[in-house]
């Protein structure tokens, strides 16, 4: 059997945005990210956390608008690993945002029309 590989690259980019509500405002976030293309996660894939960082390597490359966390001088994280983890220990459902917009991202999409 002959044996095929896709012939699109295995690097995918995406946006993750998000709202925040604010004593009842919603405020908008987000990041540009950069991941591997990798098969979607199975029972052996451990964590969210692991399976993002580890098998699709997914890479916070720019922030979108202004950052929803800071230091305690105040200041915002450069986009990177450590605003990445920030991001994750201060919104807990940010994980799971941030893996369906992977697969979003690694996967077909339907096109309409001829």
């Amino acid at each position: 059997m002959a044996s095929y590989k896709l012939i699109v690259s295995d690097e995918v980019a995406f946006d993750v945005r998000w709202t925040l509500n604010d004593k009842g405002v919603e405020r908008e976030f987000g990041f540009k990210a950069e991941a591997h293309r990798v098969r979607e996660p199975g029972a052996e894939s451990g964590t969210v956390g692991d399976y993002l960082s580890r098998a699709a390597r997914v890479r916070m490359v720019e922030w979108i608008g202004d950052p929803p966390i800071e230091d305690e001088e105040g200041r915002a994280p450069a986009p990177g690993p450590a605003a990445l983890a920030g991001l994750y220990e201060a919104i807990d459902k940010l994980p799971g945002l941030v893996l369906a917009r992977y697969l979003e991202a690694i996967g077909p999409k339907a096109k309409l029309g001829n």
